[in-house]
């Protein structure tokens, strides 16, 4: 019986040896293996970048926008995980978006086929020359936070040289709810004026300098406006925004034959609500090759404690058909309506809540703004060959 035991034990201690050495070889065999999934796995995320890559430039040939191919590729490349917000170690800029107040600011780069980062923005500086400032500069600014999404704080200080006075902005701009809903708030002491869409600053500081002959029409506005938008798509926006400054006329300061007339405005506090509607982004027409629509509605009605009362509605579409590769054809249709008297802008020469229309940007042929209605209408269609351009413009 002794004897039996004995050899019992010894085929344990023979079987617990025999399973140690087991579990050792399983162990180095689990190692070797983890290590080959590690190399497996960096294959696999190697491939993986690739395929995006190569998906997301097949979708660029296609035509398909870069805001369009982040919303498909679903946070995937660069590791984005929305279209606004933290990646890794890079901030998607909101001036990327149509409506932000910070793309005044800014300047984007040239090729805007890649997502636009904070690392990819300059600051967008002001100079420009005319009979109602004089010289004029102005250092801007945008800075975006790392860690509250959407938020910009951005503006700027500049100096009329001729006029010796400062002239300042400052705004905070919120993007909230993956970006359908917008905010900002501003604060201002600035020149305004309603010109700006159908003369490029630089091309009136030319004509100033070289012609003695400018068009932009300036007034001075001190107050604040604040704005709340809903935003689809980033395609349609509805919204309203409020303004309330105190606005004052800017005499010439600078001396010539062919300059006009100091801008006339009634004095005082213009406050008033802005509400719209626009669908599609402003046309470029340096881009012909991509079929492009803008169209917005716009209703301004002054408040009732205004010193200036006022109401008017405007209407502005565009359209431009790539119709072939060297034919191309771009539509505009404007109309307003005001409800400014007619003794207000003929006799006491106040236009600025009336429509003005006449030389480049509305009905070419005539004098720079040398019709105005408090109603009106106009056509204009060009048809572009290359960089040929004929128009023809229709007003009522």
């Amino acid at each position: 019986e002794d004897l039996g035991e004995d050899l019992e034990e010894e085929e344990d201690v023979g079987k617990r040896e025999a399973i140690a050495e087991e579990m050792e070889e399983l162990g180095e065999e689990m190692e070797g293996l983890g290590e080959e999934m590690e190399e497996l796995g960096e294959e696999m995320e190697a491939l993986g970048n690739e395929s995006v890559n190569e998906l997301l430039e097949k979708l660029k040939d296609l035509g398909i926008e870069s805001e369009e191919i982040s919303k498909i590729s679903g946070g995937v490349k660069n590791g984005l995980k929305n279209k606004i917000g933290l990646t890794e170690g890079k901030l998607i800029a909101n001036c990327t978006f149509a409506n932000s107040q910070t793309r005044y600011y800014a300047d984007e780069p040239e090729d805007e086929e890649d997502i636009v980062t904070t690392d990819d923005i300059s600051k967008n500086n002001w100079l420009r020359y005319n009979r109602s400032e004089g010289l004029y500069f102005q250092i801007n600014g945008v800075f975006q936070s790392p860690n509250i999404k959407g938020s910009s704080f951005y503006g700027g200080v500049g100096r009329a040289f001729h006029r010796n006075e400062y002239q300042w902005t400052l705004g905070l701009e919120q993007l909230v709810f993956n970006n359908i809903c917008q905010f900002y708030a501003e604060v201002f002491n600035k020149s305004i004026t309603h010109d700006a869409w159908r003369v490029w600053d630089g091309e009136n500081s030319l004509s100033t300098v070289f012609r003695r002959q400018d068009y932009l029409d300036w007034y001075n506005g001190r107050g604040y406006r604040t704005a709340g938008f809903i935003h689809i798509k980033n395609y349609v926006s509805i919204g309203a925004e409020y303004n309330q400054f105190t606005q004052s006329e800017m005499n010439n300061v600078l001396e010539g034959d062919k300059f006009r007339e100091a801008y006339h405005v009634q004095e005082g506090d213009n406050i008033f609500l802005k509400t719209m509607i626009s669908a599609g982004y402003p046309v470029k027409l340096s881009v012909r090759d991509k079929f492009q629509m803008y169209s917005t509605i716009i209703r301004t009605s002054s408040m009732e404690n205004a010193d200036i009362n006022y109401s008017n509605d405007h209407l502005y579409f565009n359209i431009l058909v790539p119709y072939a590769e060297k034919l191309n054809f771009n539509i505009k249709i404007m109309t307003g309506a005001s409800d400014v008297s007619e003794s207000t802008y003929l006799d006491n020469g106040y236009r600025q809540n009336i429509f003005e229309i006449g030389g480049e940007g509305t009905v070419r042929g005539y004098d720079w703004k040398g019709l105005s209605s408090s109603h009106y209408q106009l056509t204009a269609l060009e048809v572009w060959l290359g960089s040929v351009g004929v128009f023809y413009d229709r007003a009522i």
